[in-house]
């Protein structure tokens, strides 16, 4: 084949990619056709040309948005980075979302998650939203999330610091500074309980100004235990009953996050195996959400009565 022929089926090969990853980013838009072919002018290797509303359009730059442009230029990318010789390299991409609104930083979240999930990716976001979002959807078996910590000086380097407490981080301290690990793991609490609570539509009284904002993993994990008791259902034998082994995992949390963590706080004394089973448990009752069949969260999946997992063993009622 001639170097002319090959050039233009890579070119052809790599627009049906843009094409492809245009669409799940941008679905029924009057934008369609994009294509990258070899240029005319002596000054450039390639042109990017596209129809908009059936016309043809020679410059994106004089059509798109920022938005569609920047949405432009990541399909781009990303069909580079799909070819064969490209997929064993790492994929940086930086602030990809900044000009995109919220139901398309959604969409790329779903990229992320299914079109490089074997991958080696490292994403950089100024947005706290958007990275609340990317913590609550990627799998963390997966991802690591972390936070850059303020420059200091040029002998320190950047440092980094772990977006927010894992049980592995807690059981670490334990071993050095156990007061740390029992401080650690309500922090955990006291970041996924919330996280559950607005997944399920848990109903919490209203606090004047900002006390609304700043509730204990207790508070979450009582109102969980008494709207559970009604709502929480697990199918067994082909019948659904409250799922007790749940309520009584969160009961037992409770009790040692009020016995044990909270005197960790309160320059209390806490043993290291005092520690360990307050980790265990309060692992235990996150798990709680997952479905014990097919591990996934009960609200994997949205019914107009109640949200389930995803093989409906467990569901929540709404």
């Amino acid at each position: 084949m001639h170097a002319c022929e090959i050039t233009i089926q890579i070119l052809s090969d790599i627009s049906s990619e843009i094409r492809r990853i245009w669409t799940k980013i941008h679905p029924k838009q009057p934008i369609e056709d994009i294509r990258i072919s070899p240029s005319l002018e002596r000054d450039k290797a390639v042109d990017i040309c596209l129809k908009f509303y059936g016309e043809n359009q020679l410059s994106p730059r004089l059509t798109l948005s920022e938005g569609y442009r920047n949405s432009l230029g990541l399909s781009i990318f990303l069909a580079l980075a799909n070819r064969e010789d490209t997929r064993e390299h790492p994929i940086i991409l930086d602030d990809i979302v900044s000009s995109l609104d919220r139901e398309h930083r959604g969409i790329i979240i779903d990229i992320l998650r299914d079109e490089l999930a074997e991958r080696q990716v490292l994403l950089f976001t100024h947005d706290r939203e958007w990275f609340g979002e990317l913590r609550n959807r990627l799998n963390q078996r997966d991802w690591k999330f972390f936070t850059l910590q303020k420059w200091v000086a040029p002998e320190n380097g950047i440092q980094l610091a772990p977006s927010h407490y894992t049980f592995e981080d807690a059981e670490a301290l334990s071993r050095d500074h156990v007061k740390a690990s029992g401080n650690a793991t309500r922090v955990i609490m006291d970041t996924e309980l919330p996280r559950a609570a607005e997944k399920l539509d848990l109903p919490m009284p209203y606090r004047l100004g900002v006390r609304n904002d700043y509730r204990t993993c207790t508070d979450f994990l009582n109102k969980f235990i008494s709207e559970g008791k009604s709502r929480f259902k697990i199918k067994r034998n082909g019948e659904w009953c409250v799922y007790q082994d749940a309520i009584d995992t969160w009961e037992k949390a409770k009790e040692l996050l009020i016995a044990w963590a909270d005197r960790a706080s309160h320059a209390g004394s806490l043993s290291v195996s005092e520690a360990t089973e307050l980790i265990n448990v309060c692992r235990n009752a996150l798990s709680c959400f997952n479905c014990p069949n097919c591990g996934k969260k009960v609200w994997k999946l949205d019914h107009p009565k109640y949200v389930r997992c995803d093989c409906g063993q467990i569901r929540w009622t709404t």
